[in-house]
């Protein structure tokens, strides 16, 4: 009786935070059970089907057990009869009801599927989407909810389609169980086309958009940047058009949203198989703490094309890896990316900043200086030597933030009074520094201040003696 109040109290504080916050932290005292059927479609998903097959090797529902059993929860096998899987995924009270007579707390349940793309250079496409619910068996309470989409490629179709389910397996545990790192979420609605067949628009354009800007956000974005972004893309359960649903995507995103709009999108087709094509696109950046809106901008591309037109091909895979109507997107993605790389990386200092304020302590120096800071000023002199006490900067955040120099690989003036440093871990922290002026210390000539108005740039590499 004791623990199923302590989980309802849980469970109240949970749904909270998941309004919040968009990920979940599951109670550690909670046994947890996962049900989550998929299946595999070698053509498009026939609309409405439910998805009650359960595979011997279910790549998501592994991916959610493996990520919860590693970051150590308890996690008890859900049993239910074949029979009653479907009855369970339309009516997941009925899932609930069978898990709290198991002894589980929490359920996790819903379906995933993967779906054929089309083939192209020898390989074959496929995507799949993820949607789960986390409830609480004692009183039938969503605690999270979300959808994530995935994505692969291999000669094989059954190879493609188990990494696509992975793919979104490993999206939405990430989700569950969140990672050391930024998220960053990408959706797109398609306003208004023009002479493309309606299949391809509603069910194509927005996934290859997306795919096109997070290949060139994860090439372009320098390595420390890439490694600390998830970048997951959300949709509806039947295609990547999100319908301007962006109050409940917003929910459903941990952090950060960018919101592309498809304004226009137009063909114009002439006898000699020339194209007009044009494409306007809006995205938005969207904070989700407050619905802030950080960013926007509205990119227009046109260009006239020959090639063969998308009715006579029906928009295959093939045909469109070797259009020039994608060379029109990796273009405009290119463009978007141009403008939104430097925020992106912003948004990615800014939130390690704050994570890592509450880790950076602020204890005495250490009396062995095994370091030499090279400091160098605006007027090109340079001087060497080891910075005596901290360095104290305020973020763009307004976190205070002391900082050993030894700890430092880098400190670069920005603009103006606005410095970046850069740690040895990786962490960029951007601000003013607080303190007007430096001692450095050399060995043979002694201690120097310098004001900090003077310095463009200080390196700091360990001693090799």
């Amino acid at each position: 009786m004791k623990k199923a109040l302590l989980l309802v109290i849980l469970a109240v504080f949970l749904a909270v935070t998941v309004n919040a916050q968009g990920w979940w932290l599951p109670p550690k005292e909670a046994v947890i059970g996962v049900l989550v059927t998929e299946e595999v479609f070698h053509e498009r998903r026939p609309t409405g089907v439910v998805i009650v097959v359960q595979p011997p090797d279910p790549q998501v529902q592994t991916e959610i057990m493996g990520r919860l059993d590693a970051n150590g929860y308890t996690v008890k096998a859900f049993s239910i009869d074949p029979g009653e899987v479907a009855a369970a995924i339309q009516n997941p009270a009925l899932g609930v009801a069978i898990a709290r007579r198991q002894g589980i707390d929490i359920l996790i349940i819903g379906e995933a599927f993967a779906e054929y793309a089309g083939a192209a250079e020898g390989l074959f496409y496929y995507r799949s989407i993820a949607e789960v619910k986390a409830i609480n068996t004692y009183d039938g309470k969503i605690l999270f909810s979300s959808s994530v989409t995935g994505t692969a490629n291999d000669i094989s179709e059954n190879i493609a389609a188990k990494l696509a389910l992975r793919d979104a397996g490993e999206g939405i545990s990430g989700l569950i169980i969140p990672a050391d790192a930024v998220y960053i979420g990408l959706a797109v609605n398609i306003v208004e086309s023009q002479n493309f067949p309606r299949e391809f628009t509603d069910r194509d354009l927005g996934w290859r958009w997306l795919n096109e800007v997070q290949e060139r956000i994860l090439n372009e974005l320098p390595l420390r940047y890439a490694n600390k972004v998830i970048l997951p893309m959300y949709s509806t359960s039947q295609d990547q058009n999100v319908s301007n649903r962006r109050a409940e995507l917003i929910a459903q995103n941990p952090q950060y949203l960018i919101f592309f709009e498809i304004i226009g999108l137009k063909a114009k087709w002439y006898p000699n198989s020339e194209v007009d094509y044009s494409i306007e696109v809006r995205y938005q950046i969207i904070e989700k703490e407050g619905q802030k809106i950080l960013a926007t901008k509205t990119f227009y591309k046109e260009r006239r094309e020959i090639e063969p037109k998308f009715y006579d091909t029906s928009a295959t895979l093939e045909f469109y890896y070797n259009s020039r109507f994608r060379e029109l997107l990796k273009d405009l993605a290119n463009e978007v990316y141009i403008n939104l790389g430097a925020k992106l990386m912003d948004i990615i200092d800014t939130s390690t900043t704050l994570a890592m304020s509450a880790t950076l302590q602020t204890t005495a120096q250490s009396s062995v200086e095994n370091y030499i800071a090279t400091v160098k000023l605006l007027n090109g002199e340079a001087y060497n030597g080891t910075i005596q006490g901290m360095i104290a900067i305020k973020s763009d955040t307004g976190t205070t933030v002391q900082v050993k120099p030894e700890d430092m690989s880098e400190l670069l003036r920005v603009y103006g009074e606005t410095f970046k440093i850069t740690l040895k871990n990786g962490t960029v922290i951007k601000g003013e520094i607080l303190l007007p002026d430096m001692t450095l210390v050399d060995s043979l000539i002694g201690a120097r201040v310098i004001r900090y108005q003077d310095v463009d740039k200080i390196t700091v590499r360990v001693k090799t003696y």
